[in-house]
C-alpha cells in the first residue's frame, strides 16, 4: 500500500518529511504542495504524522484494486 501524506503548514511538512523518511519509503517528495507519497506506513508513524498535522491517506491509484 502506498500513502498521500499532505500537511497543511511548511513547518508540518517539514517535521512529517523527517518522520516519514525514517520509517517508510519515500517515492515523491513535493514541497510546493506540501505532499509526500510513502510506501508502507507503520500505525505508530501514521499516528505521529497526524499529531504534526498531516493527514495520511491510502494513494487510490496504487491501492492493488482492480480496473
Amino acid at each position: 500500500m502506498r500513502y498521500k501524506v499532505k500537511a497543511e503548514t511548511f513547518a508540518a511538512f517539514e517535521a512529517a518529511k523527517k518522520v516519514a523518511v525514517a520509517d517508510a519509503k519515500v517515492f515523491v517528495i513535493s514541497d510546493s504542495r506540501r505532499t509526500l507519497s510513502t510506501g508502507e506506513l507503520s500505525e505508530v508513524t501514521k499516528q505521529r504524522l497526524r499529531l504534526l498535522g498531516a493527514k495520511v491517506l491510502p494513494e487510490q491509484q496504487y491501492d492493488g484494486g482492480s480496473i
